[in-house]
C-alpha cells in the first residue's frame, strides 16, 4: 500500500513537471511574440518620425533657400565713387584728360 501511494504521488509530481515545463515554455513563446511585436513597432514608429523630420527638413531648407535667392536677386549693391579710394592710375588719368579736351575743343 505504501509503494502504491509513493507511486501515485510520483505520478503526480511528474504531470505536473511536464504541465509546468509546458506552460513555461509556452509563456515563453508569448514573450517572445510581444518582444517581437513592439520591436517591430518601435522601428516603424522611428521611421515614421524620420521621414516626418526629413521632410520638414527639405521644406524649411527649400523655404530658406528661396528667402535667400529672392533677397540677393532683388538687393542693390551701390559702390559710390570715391576718388580718393578708387581713383585710376595716373596715366589713365592723364589720357582721361587728354580725351575729354578733344571732345571739348570739338564742340
Amino acid at each position: 500500500m505504501n509503494s502504491l501511494l509513493s507511486e501515485e504521488i510520483k505520478k503526480y509530481n511528474s504531470n505536473n513537471l511536464d504541465k509546468n515545463i509546458e506552460k513555461n515554455n509556452f509563456e515563453k513563446i508569448i514573450i517572445k511574440n510581444i518582444e517581437k511585436n513592439i520591436e517591430k513597432i518601435i522601428i516603424k514608429n522611428i521611421e515614421k518620425n524620420i521621414e516626418k523630420n526629413i521632410e520638414k527638413n527639405i521644406e524649411e531648407n527649400i523655404e530658406e533657400n528661396i528667402e535667400e535667392n529672392i533677397n540677393k536677386e532683388y538687393s542693390i549693391n551701390m559702390n559710390i565713387f570715391n576718388p580718393m579710394k578708387n581713383s585710376p592710375p595716373n596715366y589713365w588719368n592723364n589720357r582721361l584728360i587728354s580725351r575729354i579736351n578733344k571732345l571739348n575743343n570739338f564742340n
